[in-house]
């Protein structure tokens, strides 16, 4: 494959769209569409919203252009989905986006043209949603083994993202990448393409519902893992036990995975099993431990608080009395998102006792903390007085005053 006869399209320029455009139009041609107004105009400035990143590395890209009109992307000839996939407020997969950038992307589809999907999906959601609602509004058929000549047909494939926001050490090119294609010809060409800019390898799975299905148990084997060290640490607090001081002493052993409790966010850990644990619901299918640990690590958030409240009277402190601080607001360490962060599940229990809680975060504007948090938010915490601290995001600022071992 040559990559200077390519035109790429990447539809969603977050976390997963914008380093891919970022390495791709380092080598060809590159236009990146997003529906945020405000992102494109960033971009354009050589600002990433983000902060994920920086404007040298935007600039080392020369052959990207941004869109906010999607039609702007009819000259491409490979289209790469990077849209949100979220659940709604009663844990059911929301595939509007991803249905929405198929109907987008299905008029400008030429002949022989490829789709990829980065976006997480449950198992067959490739194959039942996003290829029948291009076919629909292209116009094409998505080619197959012995389906004739390309005219009016393009390929699919689908290549799960593996980002990891807030890691400046491993990068895209550093991540193995799974490629899949909806026939031989699709799988071959998605491989070569990935591999012009993945320095640590492509794997090529066997099928689409193979690669689908490894992407949702990656993260669903991370949620498992953190439910048990969630579920030993409340364990370990009724019997009196340092939860850290064993888990040290537990890592000495060659095999013990690193796993540590703590609030379970963001846009993966926190919701890619239900996209699993919908489709087994369908099918009758029980996975009754992966269903256990959404439950575990959901309740985690009102179960500190309620840790807090506890140790307060056991310091005839009145939770009703009482000021707390909660260092860190976003979904995880090192980022500025705080999209599906469990802070404000943690902050509303302790309002719900009464206690009266401030926030602070290094790397959120203050305005934002209001708006979604707490009216009570401070620019710094240092010489501050407190009955209770929470350190509820690990950033760099916040380690020298948390045990380290």
């Amino acid at each position: 494959m040559n990559i200077k006869s390519l035109h790429i399209g990447i539809i969603g320029l977050g976390y997963v769209g914008l380093p891919l455009a970022v390495e791709f139009g380092k080598l060809t041609n590159v236009s990146g569409y997003d529906k945020n107004f405000e992102l494109i105009n960033s971009l354009k400035n050589g600002n990433d919203l983000n902060n994920e990143i920086s404007s040298e590395q935007l600039c080392s890209a020369h052959s990207i252009e941004f869109f906010s009109n999607i039609n702007d992307l009819e000259s491409c000839n490979v289209y790469i989905v990077c849209v949100p996939t979220p659940v709604d407020e009663n844990k059911v997969p929301n595939l509007e986006h991803l249905i929405q950038a198929c109907e987008r992307i299905g008029p400008l589809i030429s002949d022989d043209d490829i789709v990829i999907f980065e976006s997480t999906v449950f198992p067959g959601a490739t194959d039942s949603i996003c290829i029948p609602k291009l076919e629909k509004f292209s116009g094409k058929l998505c080619w197959t083994e012995g389906a004739g000549d390309m005219v009016n047909k393009f390929h699919v494939g689908y290549s799960p993202e593996r980002i990891n926001p807030g890691d400046k050490g491993r990068k895209i090119a550093d991540i193995i990448k799974i490629t899949s294609g909806s026939s031989v010809i699709a799988q071959k060409r998605i491989k070569q393409l990935y591999e012009t800019i993945i320095k640590a390898g492509v794997y090529d799975a066997r099928s689409i519902i193979v690669a689908e299905t490894a992407k949702v148990i990656e993260n669903i084997q991370r949620d498992v893992n953190i439910a048990l060290m969630n579920e030993f640490s409340n364990f370990c607090y009724k019997l009196n036990i340092d939860t850290r001081e064993v888990i040290c002493a537990a890592q000495t052993k060659w095999n013990f995975l690193q796993f540590t409790p703590g609030l379970v966010g963001g846009h993966c850990i926190g919701v890619d099993p239900y996209y699993l644990t919908n489709l087994a619901q369908k099918r009758n299918c029980d996975v009754d431990l992966i269903t256990t640990a959404r439950l575990i690590n959901e309740a985690f958030p009102a179960q500190i608080a309620r840790r807090l409240i506890t140790a307060l009277i056991k310091n005839k402190i009145l939770p009703q009395n009482a000021e707390v601080i909660i260092l860190g607001v976003t979904f995880k360490e090192n980022v500025t998102d705080i999209r599906n962060s469990k802070v404000k599940e943690l902050i509303d229990e302790l309002e719900s006792w009464g206690v009266k809680v401030f926030a602070h975060d290094p790397t959120v504007p203050i305005e934002i903390i209001e708006e979604n948090f707490t009216n009570n938010v401070l620019s710094t915490y240092v010489n501050s007085s407190f009955d209770g601290i929470i350190v509820a995001v690990g950033h760099d600022e916040f380690k020298a005053i948390t045990p380290q071992n």
